[in-house]
């Protein structure tokens, strides 16, 4: 704005400055409302015209135009690049904080990670004897013991089982000999019994005989004791009471009577000699019964003798078999708490190898960070 104070100052400032190289100047003030700037296209170009060819001013004009557009587009093209440049350097600073960040937080999770590596391996490590050599070798022994107590228990237990059945072996067979004398004691019981009711039946048919030669000879009148040659014939039948009188007929009477004697006396004798055989029979029955019985009670005594003998021995393995499984049941026992031992002495040394390779792991992770973070400053310089 060349406007001064009044119209002559502002013209002699116009003249200093075109001289006399715009001849026909004109100048416009507020003085002068309608002028050059309120005429129309035509008549502004007749009067430019005037002053310089327009084909200049429009190669000016045209040139002026392209100088800007070709300025403008280096103007945006270096507005671009350093709006670029300067979200490249908001973005790496952005990633500069954030390195330094994680650099700070790595390193605190490296300096937890060691000191809790450090307290775990000495937590695993105390008051307990690391030596997984000595381990074994009590392994080893106790494991050499049990191969020894299963031995021992193998051979308790064929002897068990040879004991037990030589002795059932013999058991059965003093059973089976139980059971003959048993079925012999049986049988000779009821020989006994049959015997005995032989002897009572001969005894009741001699009581018998006896009573009716008895009867018989008092009913002739013989007396107790008396020959046949001492009979007298009665003078009178004893059925109807008449006489006999005949000779022929008392001797028919006495020869009846005689026979009937003979036949009674001779009744007598099969009952005695059948007495007397029944007696020896019973006598035999009862000795033999008394012989199996005794044999019975002989046998079972030898069967309790034996299966307390047995019993005894088989009782008497049996407890060292106990002993031995005892023994064997402690060695097991030991060789699981020993194992469990080693087993969790080899867990605490893969547990420790672990935390260890952990600790490198974030101690990688660390370094890598920092040179993260120093290739991020080195990018921040640079931009």
């Amino acid at each position: 704005d060349l406007t001064l104070q009044s119209l002559k100052d502002t013209q002699i400032l116009i003249d200093e400055y075109f001289g006399t190289t715009l001849t026909r100047s004109i100048f416009h003030g507020q003085h002068a409302l309608d002028g050059l700037l309120e005429t129309t296209d035509a008549k502004f170009k007749e009067e430019l015209s005037h002053l310089l060819s327009l084909d200049i001013w429009q190669q000016a004009t045209t040139h002026a135009r392209s100088k800007q557009r070709e300025m403008m587009r280096e103007v945006a093209k270096l507005d671009g690049m350093i709006a670029l440049r300067m979200q490249d350097l908001e973005q790496a600073e952005k990633k500069l904080t954030t390195a330094k960040q994680y650099v700070d937080k790595r390193k605190i999770e490296v300096e937890s990670a060691r000191k809790a590596a450090h307290e775990k391996e000495q937590l695993l490590l105390s008051g307990a004897d690391h030596d997984t050599s000595d381990i074994e070798g009590i392994i080893l022994g106790v494991q050499e013991e049990m191969k020894e107590a299963r031995s021992e228990i193998r051979t308790l237990e064929e002897e068990f089982s040879i004991i037990t059945k030589e002795g059932n072996d013999e058991i059965n067979i003093l059973r089976s000999r139980l059971e003959e004398k048993t079925t012999s004691e049986r049988k000779s019981a009821k020989d006994v019994q049959f015997w005995q009711r032989s002897h009572d039946s001969a005894s009741i048919e001699l009581k018998s005989a006896e009573k009716h030669f008895v009867t018989l000879r008092a009913e002739w009148n013989l007396g107790p004791i008396s020959n046949n040659s001492s009979l007298i014939t009665p003078k009178t039948c004893r059925s109807c009471g008449q006489k006999i009188t005949s000779s022929s007929a008392q001797n028919h009477i006495r020869s009846s009577v005689e026979k009937q004697l003979e036949e009674a006396t001779k009744r007598i004798a099969q009952a005695q000699e059948s007495v007397s055989a029944a007696s020896e029979a019973l006598e035999k029955a009862v000795d033999k019964a008394r012989i199996d019985a005794a044999e019975v009670r002989d046998c079972m005594e030898l069967i309790r003798h034996k299966e307390k003998y047995h019993r005894d021995k088989t009782d008497s393995i049996r407890t060292k078999l106990k002993q031995a499984q005892d023994v064997q049941s402690k060695l097991s026992l030991d060789l699981a708490a020993y194992s469990k031992k080693a087993k969790q002495m080899v867990e605490a040394d893969l547990i420790i190898s672990k935390l260890r390779s952990d600790v490198e792991r974030v101690e990688d992770v660390f370094n890598s960070s920092m040179e993260m973070y120093q290739n991020q400053c080195m990018e921040v310089e640079r931009i």
